[in-house]
């Protein structure tokens, strides 16, 4: 879920600690309203709706289509970041960019009140994970992970941050949306939207290309899970309780007959003191830690 009261915040400029500090509240308590995992008292609901100038009906239903349209001309559009000079982040950059316009030409028509959240989640002070922030045709927020190549057959990598991030939303009824943008140079670059569930689905074979999302192992006898495993020494009946999980299923984890999520990967990674890439490779590469 992208919380109403994360991303106004994030669009004011705001801390946690500031925006606790004027709710009088705990820190705490305003991560775990964002977070969507707690329901703060009326008062602060009153406060907060006070202190914004919005409906308290829009933050207890996390509606963003309920935000007033003098919200924005209270408080203006943020200045947007420029880029990094190195040519990967511009080929991301131009990429973001024209989905960033495509997006927001499609929510002025759609829902013009939103038009100034629309941005790059780089515009957003501690949003990260996805790239532009949407809106669907009701309104309501979708995240936009967008990946660009300027070949026509360019390969594209989620990051472990990335895959979590999805399933954390997805999680909490969200929407993760995939973006592949190929031959972006061209006066029509091939652009294919997907959600993250039908990216793990289908694995992008319709555009030949590989993305580095969580799959299963190649199943071989014992794959590179259990080798950094035994070579640090750690029983399976151990590594299982690290992970939360049952022998028999990191059994089959290590066999490849099932597929980790990103987050048990991340998991996985943090323990064996090894990139998550590495977890995915056929054979331990031989400069490897603990090697």
């Amino acid at each position: 879920m992208i919380s109403l009261i994360m991303i106004l915040r994030s669009y004011l400029g705001l801390s946690q600690l500031q925006l606790a500090h004027h709710l009088d509240i705990s820190v705490g308590t305003l991560q775990r309203l964002e977070q969507g995992g707690a329901h703060g008292t009326l008062e602060t609901y009153l406060r907060l709706s006070d202190l914004w100038g919005i409906p308290v009906d829009a933050l207890l239903a996390n509606d963003f289509t309920l935000i007033p349209a003098d919200f924005f001309q209270r408080h203006p559009v943020p200045k947007e970041k420029t880029i990094a000079t190195d040519e990967p982040s511009i080929i991301g950059f131009r990429g973001e960019q024209l989905i960033l316009a495509q997006e927001r030409a499609r929510v002025a028509q759609e829902h013009p009140n939103l038009l100034p959240l629309v941005r790059r989640t780089a515009d957003y002070p501690r949003l990260s994970g996805y790239d532009i922030l949407s809106f669907d045709c009701d309104g309501i927020p979708m995240a936009l992970e967008v990946k660009s190549s300027i070949q026509e057959q360019g390969g594209f990598k989620m990051s472990a941050n990335e895959c979590e991030t999805a399933e954390r939303m997805i999680a909490q009824n969200g929407q993760y949306w995939v973006i592949l943008i190929q031959d972006l140079d061209s006066n029509q670059p091939k652009i294919q939207r997907m959600t993250y569930q039908h990216l793990l689905a289908t694995r992008c074979k319709s555009m030949a290309t590989i993305l580095a999302v969580p799959k299963c192992p190649p199943k071989t006898e014992k794959n590179n899970i259990a080798r950094y495993r035994e070579r640090l020494g750690i029983p399976q009946s151990d590594f299982a309780g690290y992970l939360g999980c049952s022998v028999a299923d990191l059994l089959a984890y290590e066999r490849g007959n099932a597929a980790p999520s990103a987050q048990m990967y991340l998991t996985m990674a943090t323990i064996l003191g090894v990139p998550v890439d590495d977890l995915l490779m056929m054979e331990v590469p031989h400069n490897a830690a603990h090697c």
